[in-house]
């Protein structure tokens, strides 16, 4: 079956798709409305999914899973205890931290380092997180039991997981392999899986796929777990490919992603597993 579908990986406003003024069966968007829900007031405009289906078929909100910002995650109320982490912002968690924390993800970088930017070496926000972990998942079931009584139809995962973890990099040799990060993923999905199926057994997940043909062959049920699964065309990296440009400052050069070969296995794998769920491209 074939799908018409958008993904927003950013923050999008009312004001966006009122300018837009798409029509699609499936619309993921990089909606505040979880933010302004747990106090942050710096938010001027956001998205419902009451205003989205305006536009839309089926409306699934963004969210991160692989990856968090300890400036600003949302889940955990408390920002100076999660500052408290990684305290020297050496880009590891500090001991006292929770255990689902791992380290700074090298993957992607803000554009422009400056001294204002509360980041390890100014530039690198994001923590990789071991998401299967149970103390980890009960912000993520807050988060999908607040879309769920909001009307979305489902929710999406990026990061899935990040590649850091099975990488040597200048701060740690490489902490799992790919096999074994396979298992704690479907660990983890399964887990979130079973709770929407509890809670709100329409409810859809849907995740970021780009990296899903580096471990999908050692867990290929996973895809019975899945609504959905998006492949980007590029993907941030850092170094040679993630260096921000003289001309064009707030962009980034990108490893463009063998995108067709990553969907052609993973369509090969639905068929042999018996899955036909839409694969976004």
């Amino acid at each position: 079956m074939t799908y018409s579908a958008i993904y927003q990986p950013g923050i999008t406003t009312t004001s966006d798709l009122l300018e837009a003024n798409l029509s699609v069966d499936i619309a993921i968007i990089g909606t505040t409305e979880y933010w302004v829900d747990k106090g942050d007031t710096s938010i001027k405009e956001t998205v419902t999914s009451e205003y989205a289906r305006t536009f839309f078929d089926q409306v699934i909100a963004m969210t991160q899973l692989g990856e968090i910002g300890l400036q600003w995650w949302p889940n955990h109320p408390n920002t100076e205890e999660r500052l408290s982490w990684d305290q020297d912002v050496d880009g590891l968690p500090d001991k006292g931290a929770p255990s689902w924390l791992g380290p700074i993800s090298l993957e992607w970088k803000v554009p422009v380092s400056t001294d204002s930017n509360p980041y390890y070496e100014r530039q690198y926000p994001l923590y990789s997180v071991r998401f299967w972990e149970d103390d980890f998942l009960k912000y993520i079931k807050e988060e999908i039991l607040f879309y769920q009584g909001k009307g979305w139809d489902g929710i999406y995962f990026d990061t899935v997981p990040p590649t850091n973890w099975t990488e040597d990099n200048a701060l740690h040799s490489a902490i799992y392999t790919w096999e074994e990060l396979a298992d704690y993923c479907y660990s983890g999905l399964k887990k979130l899986h079973d709770f929407t199926n509890s809670t709100s057994p329409d409810f859809k997940i849907f995740i970021n796929g780009t990296v899903l043909d580096h471990w999908i062959h050692y867990r290929p049920e996973v895809l019975h777990l899945l609504d959905g699964i998006v492949i980007e065309k590029a993907f941030f990296r850092d170094g040679e490919f993630a260096e921000a440009t003289k001309e064009h400052p707030s962009h980034y050069k990108l490893k463009h992603w063998n995108q067709r070969a990553v969907w052609q296995n993973i369509l090969s794998i639905m068929d042999q597993q018996g899955v036909d769920i839409p694969v976004i491209l």
